[in-house]
């Protein structure tokens, strides 16, 4: 008997694969470039905005032709006072403080992963108004260059302390020990602030006008005595950006993507001491 060959069926189509082209992942970077530029410009366009109202605005009401007058003049007219002597010193000092509160708040939230962390998590805030209250207590300081030595050194001794004590319990320098340490160290650090204030009423004058802080009748000297502070928090802040890329996948992965976790940590510390302190 003859055997008749099976006829040959025609071969399954085969089915494409569903993985993203690079023409795919191309667009949504661009897509995420363009996006990211966006928010950039309006943000500089809400800061000149602010940056104009500050110029034009006050107690002393002049006109947008008086401030641009003051600006230009270089006599002694009221209005160069009122523009040269307040608005142009208040409109500094509250472009750099942001900035330096806003940078310092950035380092933290990348370094507990928390979108709530703020620079006072690490003790920051309240190491820098205990050093004050003791510097005023003790030795009479009012003066705004002695006054950000006493911030910066009570700051930085506060985050010291917080990082010691993550170190010592945990044995690594990870997120939720952190947050727990500066916790307990600002509750310690504000109880001792308080203490003192409310048993001597000099202390507590100076440091109620201290914390509550003001712009209005500041110079640019003020600006003067901490913007070293400022520019050197700034530089570890660019510094540790790598690094807070690498923390934010974890950090045993960071550790295995070779970044040293410890370093990146004290780089960010000393960031957020010099820009919160300043």
């Amino acid at each position: 008997m003859i055997s008749v060959p099976a006829p040959i069926s025609a071969p399954a189509p085969v089915r494409q694969s569903h993985r993203a082209r690079p023409s795919d992942a191309l667009g949504v970077h661009r897509t995420a470039l363009r996006r990211r530029a966006l928010v950039i410009v309006c943000l500089v366009v809400v800061v000149v905005l602010v940056a104009l109202a500050s110029l034009l605005l006050g107690s002393n009401r002049i006109g947008a032709d008086r401030v641009l007058d003051g600006l230009l003049r270089t006599g002694s007219s009221t209005d160069e006072a009122i523009v040269w002597g307040s608005r142009i010193p208040r409109t500094l000092i509250g472009a750099a403080v942001g900035a330096a509160l806003g940078i310092a708040g950035l380092l933290m939230q990348g370094h507990t992963r928390n979108p709530l962390a703020d620079p006072g998590l690490f003790g920051v805030s309240s190491g820098a108004g205990l050093a004050v209250v003791i510097g005023v207590y003790v030795f009479g300081i009012t003066s705004t260059g002695a006054t950000v030595w006493f911030a910066l050194v009570g700051a930085l001794v506060a985050s010291v302390v917080v990082f010691s004590v993550t170190i010592a319990g945990s044995g690594t320098a990870s997120p939720v020990p952190l947050a727990l340490a500066g916790a307990a160290v600002s509750a310690l650090l504000g109880a001792l602030t308080s203490f003192v204030v409310l048993t001597d009423q000099d202390s507590l004058d100076a440091y109620r006008l201290w914390v509550v802080g003001s712009l209005a009748a500041r110079q640019l000297d003020v600006l003067g005595a901490v913007w070293p502070f400022l520019v050197a928090g700034l530089v570890l802040a660019v510094l540790n950006v790598r690094a807070l890329d690498a923390l934010g996948l974890g950090t045993d992965l960071a550790k295995g993507l070779g970044e040293n976790v410890l370093v990146a940590r004290l780089v960010g510390l000393g960031g957020i001491t010099l820009l919160a302190a300043g």
